[in-house]
């Protein structure tokens, strides 16, 4: 019994070290270092691949594969639900050891720690992405399909569960452990971003909402047309059959003899607007793209406040950005250079084994 609880143990210490890619356990593994590491990387590009098969489902094949195409798609994705499961349960079996619980944590709270954490939400989230494989394996009716097939639309969950395995290669962890450790300044320094953002998308919105006001309106009297009149006509070309035929009819006196006219000038009327920030998305959109220096020139400030409002937009910007890439810069270098540091005293380790 013993030595079935033994080997039940090595085999839990080489599960863990493998699907969470830790090399916490390695003293602890008899195998040998290079076939540890090779059975991580394996785990590591199995994950990769079965994140990526959402892609082969998007490519449209040529006409005389496509049959065979289609069912190697679908191959690949019950092969994806199945490994995902597989990739669940190992982790949640797992979760105890990886995070060194000891008996007094009772199961149910470790696995309510493990079905609530931002891994096991993904994994699950992967599970879920895959489920609609079911109607492949067995019979599902129609209502029970569409909501399964539902879950289709969490298949970035894919790509998060990507992005969490590529942490296993050094650069990418080096990029992940600068950002968390170094999250509160630029949670802070994001915050502050979307408040100057939301203030300045207000700001903008109204100047440039009242100049365009006045731009049209020195249009209107430039071409001698009365503004109720204009709005009357504007209202008109808002409606849509018995409407519109009735609107007409009320205010035949104003419309009949200026349509014509009217309808000329239109588009000219409408030109007016371009390249002005119109409604508070627009704004919203304007004033970020200035925060972060971008600019696509498809929006412009037009009245001298607005000028002045982006100028300054673009001046704390420098300062906003100049904040976190320094220390997103320091983080990656003090994270490089501990890597380095580790990385020979696991050389001097092996060696002295």
């Amino acid at each position: 019994m013993q030595k079935i609880k033994k080997k039940y143990d090595s085999f839990h210490i080489l599960l863990t070290s493998i699907v969470w890619s830790t090399r916490e356990f390695d003293s602890q593994i008899k195998l040998k270092l290079r076939k540890l590491n090779l059975l991580r990387l394996v785990y590591v590009i199995l994950v990769i691949l079965t994140s990526l098969i959402s892609v082969f489902s998007l490519l449209t094949p040529p006409k005389s594969i496509q049959e065979e195409w289609g069912t190697m798609v679908i191959v690949l994705q019950i092969f994806t639900f199945f490994f995902f499961l597989f990739d669940y349960v190992t982790h949640f079996i797992t979760y105890r050891k990886y995070k060194k619980l000891n008996k007094k944590t009772r199961i149910w709270k470790s696995t309510l720690k493990y079905i609530f954490s931002f891994k096991g939400i993904v994994i699950l989230l992967c599970v879920l992405t895959s489920l609609h494989v079911i109607e492949y394996i067995a019979y599902i009716d129609n209502e029970t399909l569409k909501t399964v097939n539902l879950f289709k639309i969490l298949n970035l969950s894919r790509f998060l569960r990507l992005f969490i395995v590529l942490t296993y290669f050094a650069p990418f962890a080096i990029i992940v452990n600068a950002f968390s450790k170094q999250k509160k300044i630029l949670t802070y320094v994001l915050l502050i971003a979307f408040l100057l953002i939301l203030v300045f998308s207000i700001l903008i919105w109204n100047t440039e909402g009242v100049h365009l006001e006045e731009t049209q309106l020195q249009w209107l009297s430039d071409k001698n047309i009365n503004q109720s009149d204009w709005k009357i006509y504007l209202t008109y070309l808002g409606l849509f059959g018995n409407e519109q035929e009735i609107f007409f009819n009320s205010n035949k006196e104003i419309l009949e003899p200026n349509l014509s006219r009217f309808n000329e000038i239109l588009q000219e009327y409408k030109d007016l607007s371009n390249g002005y920030v119109i409604s508070f998305i627009d704004a919203l959109y304007f004033s970020t793209i200035t925060l972060t220096t971008i600019g696509y020139g498809d929006y412009l400030p037009h009245s001298s406040l607005t000028k002045i409002i982006v100028s300054l937009n673009a001046l704390i910007a420098l300062a906003i950005i100049a904040i976190p890439s320094g220390v997103i810069a320091g983080a990656f270098l003090n994270e490089t250079q501990e890597h380095i540091k580790n990385k020979y005293k696991h050389k001097g380790e092996n060696k002295s084994d």
